[in-house]
């Protein structure tokens, strides 16, 4: 069984969007808007860049692992972030960006390492051990955006460019370390994994298409930011930027419980198990959200300039209208653990790609924020149908208080 409980991997990754939030202030006071517009493109192509990696030792690897032995997966897909970072150094220089080729590849290849790590403790229900990663990781960020402005590297005589690359310097070192970390922690599964079993065969394929899933649903709410900064919003990109950095800790609760859910459906072959599951943690993940919703509304908008400088006023406007966005990501993350956990890879790319289409044309006639709604809306109408045509709900239902009773009463 998966090593955490729900509400133990929810305060886990609460502290780590508490630091991360904290390193996100810090960024966009040493940056301004503008500048977070510019590294919100420079972590737009970093993530393209993992994604290529991930199309074979991404999320599917932890599928894997919980059915073969390492020797047969972890020698072979650990020579692919080599192979991708060899592709990039030919191909990022056509981008003409302001920031090292260097920088970017050392972050590359670490968090592509980190990636294949993470899936491996989630393969091996190692939940708190991933959370305890990921935290460490965020508080070494912020302890480098912290020194930057201690040091005084972001004085108004400090060019923009300057401020940027040291930003990217500190994701970059922080990234290694905690990389270098996790792969001792993890030696003795690594040595046991030589030499190499025979590769299973059809997991490429597989693969392929857990990966294209993931590509087209990172690219439904990350391509605004794309298209803000080739039209020339810069600043405004850099407010929807952590627009969507706020929308991340509101999905917190749903992806922790997510987190935990794939987990426990990859040990159990139980239909009825996991229909309870989803219910139950649909339900507590929905609830969860909509409280958090309710309680930004009650924050002051001219906090939010306050807190990350007057260059985001308008912060808490497109936190507001993204709010159907958070409310249908987080009532469809549920559904997306489960169908991704079962294997249905081909179904979640469909409904990826759907919504990403959506997402598209009603950019043509619609603010971005209000094309993301529908198009997340449109996701989760289609994850709805593709986990009902899975399961039998008959005989499953739950009455909502026996269910919040259980919920104070027991670890899930």
């Amino acid at each position: 069984m998966s090593q955490a409980s729900p509400i133990k991997t929810y305060f886990w990754q609460l502290a780590k969007a508490g630091i991360a939030a904290l390193g996100i202030v810090c960024i966009s006071r040493f940056l301004g808007a503008e500048g977070r517009g510019e590294l919100g493109l420079y972590l737009f192509y970093m993530q393209l860049a993992l994604m290529l990696v991930e199309f074979v030792a991404g999320s599917a690897v932890a599928n894997w692992l919980a059915q073969y032995k390492p020797s047969s997966i972890l020698p072979r897909v650990a020579f692919v972030p080599i192979l991708v970072a060899v592709l990039l150094m030919g191909v990022l220089p056509s981008l003409n960006a302001d920031w090292s080729l260097l920088w970017f590849l050392l972050q590359f290849v670490t968090l592509a390492y980190l990636t294949i790590q993470y899936n491996l403790y989630q393969s091996q229900g190692w939940i708190e051990r991933r959370n305890a990663l990921q935290g460490l990781l965020e508080l070494l960020k912020l302890a480098g955006f912290g020194a930057l402005i201690y040091l005084g590297l972001g004085h108004e005589d400090c060019c923009a460019d300057h401020r940027l690359s040291q930003v990217i310097q500190v994701l970059s070192v922080s990234a290694l370390l905690v990389a270098l970390l996790s792969l001792w922690r993890t030696r003795h599964i690594w040595r046991s994994s030589w030499p190499p079993s025979p590769w299973p065969p059809g997991l490429l394929a597989e693969g392929f298409w857990a990966q294209g899933g993931h590509l087209l649903l990172y690219l439904v709410y990350r391509v605004p930011i794309w298209t803000l900064n080739q039209s020339g919003h810069v600043a405004e990109a850099g407010v929807f930027a952590n627009a969507l950095l706020v929308a991340d800790a509101f999905w917190l609760f749903a992806n922790s419980f997510g987190s935990v859910l794939h987990s426990r459906v990859l040990r159990s072959n139980r239909v009825s198990f996991h229909a309870r599951l989803l219910r139950r943690y649909t339900w507590i993940s929905v609830t969860a959200t909509v409280m958090a919703c309710l309680l930004l509304l009650c924050v002051p908008r001219d906090w939010f300039a306050l807190v990350f400088g007057p260059d985001f006023a308008e912060l808490k406007s497109r936190c507001v209208e993204l709010m159907p966005a958070i409310l249908f990501l987080a009532a469809s993350s549920s559904l997306g653990h489960y169908l991704h956990a079962r294997g249905a890879f081909k179904a979640l790319a469909f409904s990826y790609g759907v919504a990403l289409l959506v997402l598209l044309l009603s950019l043509t006639v619609l603010n971005y924020t209000w094309s993301l709604d529908l198009a997340f809306a449109v996701l989760l109408v289609l994850n709805s149908l593709q986990v009902r045509s899975r399961i039998n709900w008959s005989g499953q239902g739950q009455k909502l208080g026996p269910l919040v009773l259980r919920w104070l009463s027991r670890r899930f």
